[in-house]
């Protein structure tokens, strides 16, 4: 099943060549141009969210905040505002990670990839096992292995 990433820019240029490129990587990419827009597509529970700061309306700052309200998964500020201050405050209101405009895509991907990967192993059996040699404690299915027995 396809990972689903959320856009939210109001530059169109921007969201076309975000969107073209995450395609070829395979993702399913929806995209918002304002706050209101994006919080409508929130319905579909994305795997990610790469999100703008300086938009009309609501700011990508608020929005965050809203967002947090009921999803979890990794934001992504992608920002022309590049003091300490405000990639400080985009983590603070619940990003995940800050890059600075103009971005190299190609390390917009590995970050992107990077967040899934972590999210995956998160949500994954493996945290919820304590393997120690021969002997493995499963805390999800209440057992205690010994050779996978």
């Amino acid at each position: 099943m396809k990972q689903t990433i959320l856009l939210v820019d109001d530059e169109k240029d921007i969201i076309s060549f975000m969107k073209d490129a995450l395609q070829d990587e395979g993702y399913e990419v929806m995209f918002a141009y304002e706050g209101q827009e994006a919080l409508k597509k929130l319905k579909v529970n994305p795997d990610l969210i790469v999100l703008d700061v300086m938009m009309p309306g609501m700011d990508g700052f608020a929005l965050c905040e809203m967002i947090r309200k009921s999803i979890s998964c990794p934001i992504i500020f992608l920002s022309a505002k590049q003091t300490e201050q405000d990639r400080v405050k985009g983590l603070l209101v619940g990003g995940d990670d800050y890059l600075v405009k103009p971005f190299s895509m190609k390390e917009l991907k590995a970050r992107i990839y990077a967040h899934l990967r972590r999210e995956q192993r998160i949500n994954s059996n493996s945290y919820n096992r304590l393997h120690f040699g021969e002997l493995i404690i499963d805390l999800n299915g209440y057992q205690i292995l010994h050779n996978n027995e």
